[in-house]
């Protein structure tokens, strides 16, 4: 479940460090396939660690991280 978490928080920054760092080297529907393919995966990993979340019982929902 952590790991979907910090997948969901990562995957946006990745997107956008590629294509900045990608510049003029690639085109704009390259850019918008990456943006949108980290977008649904992001939305993916949220997914999955809902899921994880309720699958717990009610008293073991609470995840603490540092």
């Amino acid at each position: 479940m952590k790991i979907a978490a910090w997948i969901c928080l990562l995957l946006p920054l990745a997107s956008a460090l590629a294509i900045t760092l990608g510049g003029t080297r690639i085109s704009r529907r390259v850019a918008a396939y990456i943006s949108t393919l980290t977008t649904m995966g992001a939305f993916a990993a949220a997914v999955v660690a809902f899921l994880a979340l309720l699958g717990q019982s009610p008293e073991k929902r609470g995840a603490v991280t540092t």
